[in-house]
């Protein structure tokens, strides 16, 4: 996680960065992220398919939409 990471920052060119895995590693990947104890990855609610979109800023990233699934409406 911590070479992908370094990969996505280290692109400053790009605006836009997709990432998917799967709900264990999406939750580590938060924990990273947000600068969280591992042992608080079961604070992040997860669904299938579901979205969280970050913002990167200063070395920083902060959540701007958090479990979504709205995508999953009919």
């Amino acid at each position: 996680l911590l070479e992908a990471l370094k990969v996505i920052t280290d692109h400053t060119d790009e605006n836009l960065v997709l990432v998917c895995m799967h709900g264990r590693a999406m939750r580590l990947l938060l924990c990273l992220l947000l600068d969280k104890e591992l042992s608080e990855m079961g604070d992040f609610p997860h669904q299938n398919t579901t979205l969280y979109r970050m913002s990167y800023e200063d070395g920083k990233f902060a959540v701007i939409d958090f479990n979504n699934t709205d995508h999953l409406k009919l």
